[in-house]
């Protein structure tokens, strides 16, 4: 499978503040029709006639979405695996795998409609940097659009209905991915970790790997969907990310302000990790990317940065394990050994070394 972008890479994805800290901002919308069993309970006829509804009113409502057919069954564990990296689709999706699975993209590449994954329906919307207003914007029109042919399970009480608790009430999931390295670094990051907790906001890693925050990159999300309107969750998201925006440019001002010898030695030992590693873990890769984007951000070490290096987003994939598995003939026998030997010279390649494979 070729190596993508992110969605929120697309030239025509909304671009929002937040530099450096905010990666990008993901939202999106699960959806069930009330007439029909959710997908986990319902036969393959049930899940096939939900697939051809919801495909016809989206034919008909938003042409400009392209199909990608349905997926063979069982679909390819290195296939799912590179989607999800890609957040091209949630790991439910690709986890689940039921008859009349299909994804549409918007022309613009920021967009996608999931059919048949935990949820009947999951509306998605991508940008960079902070940018929920107008992600939500094109969400909910796409939503408004869709209810009136659609009849979505709604309960007065409980709002918009899911299998997965977590999803009922508005059915609106918010992300932001953030790159914090400067809290790392000094320290700091667990009590705003906590912080997190109280206000009801869950926050995971960009990678599955045993390290649980990798490349000092933190996805916080809400983690329940009940209690607030969509405007009132947007806002108290957003307010929470602007503070921390806040704080990171705070700590890495004082990194290089009181230890600077310590930050360049980050910025530095990493990018020899990426130039001349023979073996590297994705942990240990997405650490040294890490550093190459703090040295990026602060102009630091230009000197052994390559002009022609691809985008810092564009790298982060690449090192993935699915998309690093899918550069040999048979992914699902590739081992986490052959992996890491790939893994270090697809970046020696990059950063003017060894060719990859």
């Amino acid at each position: 499978m070729k190596p993508l972008s992110f969605p929120w890479s697309s030239a025509d994805a909304p671009r929002g503040n937040g530099d450096p800290v905010v990666l990008a901002s993901v939202l999106r919308l699960y959806r069930n029709l009330h007439d029909a069993p959710f997908p986990e309970r319902a036969g393959k006829a049930e899940q096939l006639a939900v697939s051809e509804t919801v495909s016809l009113t989206l034919e008909q409502l938003l042409p400009g979405f392209c199909e990608i057919p349905e997926f063979a069954v069982p679909v390819p564990k290195n296939e799912c695996a590179c989607m999800v990296e890609q957040r091209l689709v949630t790991p439910d999706f690709a986890k689940m795998r039921f008859c009349g699975q299909k994804v549409r993209f918007s022309s613009a590449g920021n967009e996608s409609i999931q059919i048949n994954g935990g949820d009947h329906l999951v509306l998605s919307a991508c940008g960079a940097g902070l940018t929920l207003p107008v992600l939500w914007e094109r969400l909910n029109t796409m939503d408004d659009l869709l209810s009136k042919k659609l009849h979505f399970a709604f309960h007065p009480k409980y709002g918009y209905l899911s299998p997965d608790p977590e999803n009922a009430g508005t059915g609106l999931e918010i992300s932001l991915i953030l790159h914090l390295p400067g809290l790392a670094l000094m320290d700091e990051i667990k009590p705003m970790l906590t912080a997190f907790l109280r206000l009801g906001l869950k926050c995971y890693g960009i990678s599955d790997a045993e390290n649980k925050f990798p490349g000092n990159i933190y996805v916080i999300s809400n983690r329940s969907k009940m209690g607030e309107t969509e405007a009132q969750l947007l806002a108290r998201l957003e307010k929470t990310v602007l503070h921390i925006v806040d704080e990171e440019l705070d700590a890495r001002e004082r990194l290089f302000r009181k230890t600077p010898m310590k930050a360049e030695d980050f910025c530095y030992r990493s990018l020899a990790v990426l130039t001349h590693a023979r073996m590297i873990s994705t942990v240990e890769a997405l650490n040294a990317l890490s550093g190459l984007k703090l040295a990026q951000d602060r102009s630091i070490a230009q000197e052994l940065i390559p002009a022609d290096l691809p985008r810092w987003d564009d790298l982060l994939l690449q090192v993935m394990p699915g998309h690093v598995a899918a550069k040999f003939p048979d992914p699902e026998v590739v081992t986490k050994e052959q992996r890491a030997v790939c893994r270090a010279e697809i970046l020696r390649r990059f950063f003017g070394g060894k060719s990859a494979l």
